[in-house]
């Protein structure tokens, strides 16, 4: 097969679950840094904030679900799939013998997310070694970004074992996230550690008070002072009746003349969860993904959680994929093909709406002859209905400019 297949055999062996290499683990533990609440910010540790996660996941798997194609064509009115050419069924269908179309595109987008960059070897077959046969994602820590004496990058890529490799450009697939120098794309988390390290801190610190017991939801107020021995009976008591899942809602009673004062949350516990608030919201805005997206509903409504998600669609998810589109045509295509051929992701599920306005939509493309009953039905996974549902129509009273349309006969585009 090739050079390539060493390497990519160490790739099949972490994603199929197998132990990190001391290396990758090091690597793991010192990227980001720490932050000025005194917590380590990385991958792993970003992913713990469960905001972070969710954004990571409502990135990765919009993007994974979305059909990716390969198309030849200067546009839309000449454009046919290139289902024949073999990086179609890579984009499209499975990039290696091991993976899925969607855990690629999945794992793609969240090592983007969180750091900035993906990298995916090439295999290629052939006399030449000209024709693209498989694409294996690889660990970003087992791979370092050069600069020759040419200027130009080149890649040194580990196998985890301790052995290295020198990988050109044109055999490597690499996606950059906002470059601003260098090779490399900027890293989300790196660059927001301050915001991150806040939520994880906090979440650590209420864990601890969780844990020590420091915070107490009422106090038992008993009219006589009472020995250690018997505040000990009875708070034992107390807990085993009432304390834990099973013993909510039961009803208390108090002897003795005892009363019980509950505890509302001080002004320091409110401030802690405005905060956590106000930090879950700066995540979204790092990520741009619409709060209701990660289950914050605090302000949303029926009307402005349509027009979010066509925003997330148009304004977050659009320049993902047109980064992805772009590299695709780079790093995949030839000199030639790029003349002619292009990559898209298909969108036009996520921008269906409601079925209201869908219904309107429909209404108006085929009242004006830009969309056939079979065009439609497609749109709404139907079957068609025969060749009559290819016909497209056009108001009898629009005509072309300057033609008399008294008496003309209604028009009918086919």
């Amino acid at each position: 097969m090739g050079w390539w297949r060493s390497i990519a055999d160490g790739v099949k062996s972490f994603t199929m679950g197998h132990a990190l290499s001391s290396k990758d683990i090091l690597a793991l533990l010192t990227q980001g840094g720490e932050s000025a609440a005194g917590v380590a910010v990385n991958d792993e540790s970003a992913m713990s904030v469960a905001t972070v996660y969710a954004c990571i996941a409502v990135l990765s798997e919009s993007v994974a679900q979305l059909p990716c194609k390969l198309y030849t064509g200067s546009g839309t009115d000449d454009r046919q799939a290139a289902n024949s050419h073999r990086t179609y069924g890579l984009l499209h269908d499975a990039p290696n013998e091991w993976m899925t179309s969607f855990e690629f595109w999945e794992q793609c987008v969240a090592q983007i997310a969180l750091g900035g960059n993906f990298y995916a070897l090439k295999g290629m077959v052939g006399s030449r070694g000209s024709e693209l046969a498989e694409l294996f994602p690889l660990l970003p820590s087992r791979v370092q970004v050069k600069e020759g004496t040419t200027g130009a990058p080149y890649y040194v890529v580990s196998d985890g074992q301790g052995s290295e490799r020198t990988v050109m450009t044109t055999d490597m697939f690499h996606i950059r996230y906002r470059r601003l120098k260098g090779w490399t794309g900027l890293s989300p988390i790196s660059y927001n550690r301050e915001t991150i390290g806040l939520q994880i801190a906090g979440n650590r610190m209420q864990a601890r008070t969780m844990k020590a017991g420091a915070k107490i939801s009422g106090v038992l107020k008993h009219p006589k002072s009472l020995s250690p021995k018997a505040v000990k009976e009875l708070r034992e008591h107390w807990e085993q009746m009432y304390s834990g899942a099973e013993n909510a809602g039961k009803t208390a009673v108090l002897e003795e003349g005892m009363d019980f004062e509950r505890l509302s949350l001080s002004n320091t516990d409110m401030q802690y969860i405005e905060q956590r608030k106000l930090t879950s919201s700066d995540i979204c805005a790092i990520y741009r993904i619409p709060p209701h997206m990660v289950a914050n509903l605090e302000r949303a409504t029926h009307s402005n959680i349509e027009h979010s998600a066509i925003e997330f669609v148009v304004q977050t998810l659009g320049p993902w994929l047109r980064r992805i589109e772009a590299a695709i045509r780079r790093d995949l295509l030839t000199d030639e093909e790029r003349k002619t051929m292009y990559a898209e992701f298909l969108v036009d599920a996520l921008m269906r709406g409601d079925s209201a306005a869908r219904g309107t939509f429909y209404q108006t493309m085929f009242g004006t002859g830009a969309l056939s009953v079979n065009e439609i039905r497609r749109r709404e996974n139907l079957p068609p209905i025969g060749p009559d549902g290819d016909v497209r129509y056009v108001p009898g009273n629009l005509m072309k400019l300057g033609r008399e349309s008294i008496g003309a006969q209604p028009v009918i585009a086919k």
